[in-house]
């Protein structure tokens, strides 16, 4: 099936569990090879009070992709929410940035 990038902007992502993530921002592509390797998730409800920005969800992470919904997993790797967490969090220290860094 092919989408139109025009048309998932703003599409709905949830969990496989029916939690709701927040709105497709944008994805990432890579440049190489042409896949999409990651898709940014701008947060909404009881998901904004956790995270200061958008959230990055793997194309691992991703089960099923419409126009309308994104359903994505609902759960990521241990590596995956440390780096989530200490790229939202804006205060975090240097010695904690530094510490994660080689997950």
């Amino acid at each position: 099936m092919s989408l139109n990038s025009k048309r998932l902007e703003g599409a709905s992502v949830v969990t496989r569990s029916g939690m709701r993530v927040g709105k497709l921002a944008s994805f990432e592509i890579d440049a190489d090879t042409g896949k999409l390797t990651s898709i940014l998730v701008r947060p909404t409800g009881n998901v904004t009070a956790l995270l200061s920005g958008d959230l990055i969800i793997a194309w691992s992470q991703i089960i099923s992709m419409s126009e309308k919904k994104i359903v994505v997993s609902d759960t990521v790797t241990a590596v995956e929410s440390a780096r989530l967490a200490v790229a939202s969090m804006p205060s975090a220290s240097a010695s904690l940035k530094e510490r994660t860094q080689d997950l």
